[in-house]
């Protein structure tokens, strides 16, 4: 088994372990709603959904996102603890707040993630999401679930 193999089995052992603990504090497995703005990271959201399926999730596949309105009305329609969404776009701060607000209205309590492109990163240094788990592409996705579920449990606790 080489390195990366490895880190990837390491990261699985300890993320269904606390897939495990969320399903006996809430009863199921933890659900995520996974999209995209762009067809050319549908690959990437089918691979992402592979992964965190393998880590114990609840995986849900938005279709390409249109609107932030129509993604949070998918998540809340699927009962989602948590969504992932993947930009590459400029206008991504607009997005975000625009998916937070009607999230908000909705008094939806779901676990806010995105993956985006390093140019974004400065934007998304931002105070305004203090509440998102905000990751680059180059965050290792053997360690996706893991982040997603630490934040999870934390706020379950």
């Amino acid at each position: 088994m080489g390195k990366n193999a490895s880190e990837y089995k390491k990261f699985q052992i300890k993320t269904l372990a606390l897939s495990d603990l969320f399903s006996s504090m809430e009863g199921r497995r933890p659900r995520i709603i996974v999209g995209a703005f762009s067809k050319k990271s549908g690959t990437d959201v089918s691979k992402i959904a592979h992964i965190l399926s393998d880590m114990g999730f609840d995986v849900d596949i938005s279709p390409l996102i249109t609107s932030v309105e129509r993604f949070a009305m998918n998540a809340l329609e699927n009962d989602v603890d948590a969504l992932l969404m993947l930009t590459e776009s400029n206008d991504i701060k607009a997005k975000m707040l625009g998916l937070e607000t009607f999230l908000a209205q909705q008094k939806a309590e779901i676990l806010l993630s995105q993956i985006s492109n390093s140019e974004s990163q400065s934007v998304l240094q931002d105070e305004m999401f203090k509440n998102w788990i905000v990751l680059n592409a180059e965050t290792k996705q053997s360690e996706l679930g893991f982040i997603i579920l630490n934040q999870l449990l934390d706020r379950t606790n």
